[in-house]
């Protein structure tokens, strides 16, 4: 569980979930990866938040309630820009179910 981030962050898990509450506004990259768990990220819609997002997942659902321009769409993966694109969120989940929403 992260909260209240407002750097960069790394993380990953082998058999357990992740929740993370961002930030993502500047030129920040945020990775978040789970081998056998879910992963749910939150974004605070800050003035001049944005990021490229891309999500993979192999057998896991893809769900969230972002403002997107979509790059690219299907059941595993989820590619584009939002707000400004200045940084980067890449979540990837080999057999989880990824969450993402603003906040």
């Amino acid at each position: 569980r992260i909260t209240d981030v407002k750097g960069s962050v790394k993380a990953s898990a082998t058999s357990g979930d992740i929740f993370a509450d961002i930030n993502p506004f500047g030129e920040k990259e945020n990775i978040f990866s789970s081998s056998s768990g879910d992963v749910d990220v939150v974004f605070a819609t800050v003035d001049g938040y944005g990021f490229l997002l891309d999500i993979n997942t192999n057998s896991g659902d893809i769900e969230g309630d972002l403002d997107i321009e979509l790059d690219k769409i299907s059941r595993k993966i989820l590619r584009g820009v939002v707000g400004s694109g200045d940084g980067r969120v890449k979540i990837v989940s080999a057999s989880g179910d990824i969450h993402e929403d603003a906040r």
